[in-house]
């Protein structure tokens, strides 16, 4: 019986161990299906989160300030002209909103701008050329009425008043003299003196200042041709907006030997920022095109803005309009200038500080532990910035520059990439916290590069400003009918902002060239560097009065 007893209580031993496996296996089982139900919801959480994060982002986007003011301290620093995007920034001027770095919530900021004290308008004026008009009584009443003697002149009184002489159009008469020697003339009729007809566009109805002020009306005051077409119609003048187009490209064609040197000139500099926005192209089917910006760096000796229409954003594209560079390009992250031979990509840090700025207003102060995080991340680029800004203020030299950003800001990067590297894997990866962050990771070493030479900026917003002024003009004349017309209006863009940038005046300018090249030889490269915007041989009398 002891034996059976034995036996039987194994038997039941064994039962209970099975069954108590059992239940563990079913305790695991549930444990692995809840938490598969818990990582299913959080992923749903996160899902949901994520695309109200999409919504916020895209609907500030689209209705939002555009002004990456966060610092109250800097206000100057961070507004809307700086920061935005070219393509942000083509609307009219709008009003900052700064943020309050520690909390993320819009604040009203008050600060006192120091500067030079306003002149009046007259003071402003004085430059104008000044047209008096003697206001007087009649003769007959400068007779005393109580005793009869004449009134003695004893001071007078001025006021100015701003008249404004609307332009016209004349119709000028050239006459061509042909002469003949009488003696010679009996034997050999070919013997014939003319005067020379060295005009400029000799098939055409208008002259060199028609247009000059065509072009500078369009690409300086965004006035687009279809408008021109009415103001000429207004003066007199019934013409055809077909018209206007072939004196327009019939200009850019004599302008485009100019931009080549320009160009060649511009890839002669150690330093050049470069920027790329898209222009609609009716006459084509890619949906790429784009006008790529090219500008001089502010401490070059010949400052050169080019503006380059190609009908796509490859790299290749890149390569090419930097062949032969040697140097640095600022941009923004862009691969392209990656891959330039000879060149070391400088990246902006206005555009990784962008990345939190936006999210900051896109989650409107709603999500308070990622606001935090992306707060603390726009503090060590506003750390920077107010580095830049003290140098700025003290007109550091170039020396002076590279070795406090050396001494100082690459103390600031490299605590800013330490704390990249241990928050981004905390951050879930397809959050736009996440891709923030991930934006300076990625672009890191060439967001430091700035610290290589005290003449490099620490953004991109040089090249930013240029094509916001095509951007402009885009938002005036919405699309150019054929990639012929984008070439032209790249070439007219290119003169235009390099005039601009050269303090010339635009329309007087282009009356001179235009007057000038068919007097030269166009094949001569001296003949032709003589009218280039920063030579030094322009006539004073084109510089813009200050």
């Amino acid at each position: 019986m002891e034996v059976l007893f034995h036996m039987d209580n194994l038997e039941f031993n064994d039962k209970q161990k099975a069954y108590v496996k059992a239940l563990e296996a079913a305790k695991i089982e549930a444990e692995n299906k809840l938490k598969a139900e818990q990582l299913l919801v959080e992923d749903q959480k996160f899902q949901i989160e994520y695309l109200k994060q999409q919504i916020n982002y895209l609907t500030h986007k689209e209705y939002g300030r555009r002004s990456d003011q966060l610092d109250k301290q800097y206000p100057n620093l961070f507004n809307y002209d700086i920061f935005n995007e070219a393509e942000d920034n083509a609307s009219e001027e709008e009003i900052n909103e700064p943020i309050d770095v520690e909390t993320g919530e819009p604040q009203i900021v008050t600060f006192e701008v120091k500067g030079k004290k306003k002149q009046n308008l007259i003071n402003r004026l004085d430059k104008l050329e000044v047209k008096t008009i003697i206001h007087d009584i009649p003769d007959e009443e400068k007779i005393c009425k109580e005793c009869g003697n004449p009134l003695t002149k004893i001071g007078e009184t001025e006021t100015y008043k701003l008249k404004y002489i609307p332009a016209k159009l004349i119709k000028e008469r050239h006459v061509y003299l042909t002469y003949k020697c009488e003696n010679c003339y009996k034997d050999d009729i070919t013997n014939i003196v003319k005067a020379p007809y060295d005009l400029a566009f000799p098939k055409s109805m208008v002259s060199s200042s028609f247009v000059a002020n065509m072009i500078t009306d369009k690409f300086l005051k965004y006035v687009p041709l279809y408008r021109q077409e009415k103001l000429f119609k207004n003066v007199g003048l019934d013409i055809s907006r077909q018209n206007l187009s072939n004196w327009f490209l019939a200009g850019a064609s004599e302008l485009e030997p100019l931009v080549k040197l320009m160009h060649k000139d511009l890839l002669s500099q150690d330093i050049i920022s470069a920027d790329e926005t898209v222009l609609q192209v009716i006459k084509t089917c890619k949906l790429e095109c784009r006008i790529w910006g090219m500008a001089s760096n502010k401490y070059a000796k010949d400052q050169i803005r080019l503006y380059f229409y190609r009908d796509n954003r490859r790299h290749d594209t890149g390569i090419e309009l930097f062949n032969g560079f040697k140097g640095y390009i600022q941009s923004d992250c862009y691969q392209a200038y990656d891959k330039v031979p000879n060149a070391i990509n400088v990246a902006c840090i206005a555009h990784a500080r962008r990345k939190y700025t936006d999210f900051v207003k896109a989650c409107k102060g709603q999500l308070k532990e990622s606001n935090s995080i992306c707060l603390e991340g726009i503090k060590f680029l506003d750390d920077l910035y107010k580095i830049e800004h003290r140098l700025e203020k003290e007109n550091a030299t170039i020396n002076k520059i590279y070795e406090v950003r050396n001494n100082e800001s690459k103390k600031i990067l490299e605590e800013y990439k330490k704390w990249l590297d241990e928050t981004y894997p905390l951050l879930p990866p397809k959050g736009n916290l996440a891709k923030a962050l991930y934006y300076s990771i990625n672009n890191y070493d060439n967001l430091c590069n700035y610290l290589l030479d005290g003449r490099l900026s620490i953004d991109n917003n040089l090249a930013e400003r240029c094509m916001k002024n095509f951007v402009i003009g885009r938002k005036n004349f919405l699309f150019c009918f054929t990639e012929n017309g984008a070439d032209s209006s790249a070439i007219a863009y290119s003169i235009v902002e390099t005039a601009v940038a050269n303090n010339l005046n635009v329309y007087e300018y282009l009356t001179y060239v235009f007057d000038t090249l068919p007097k030269i030889n166009k094949n001569e490269e001296d003949d032709l560097k003589k009218l280039l915007p920063y030579s030094k041989d322009l006539p004073l009398d084109l510089k813009v009065t200050k």
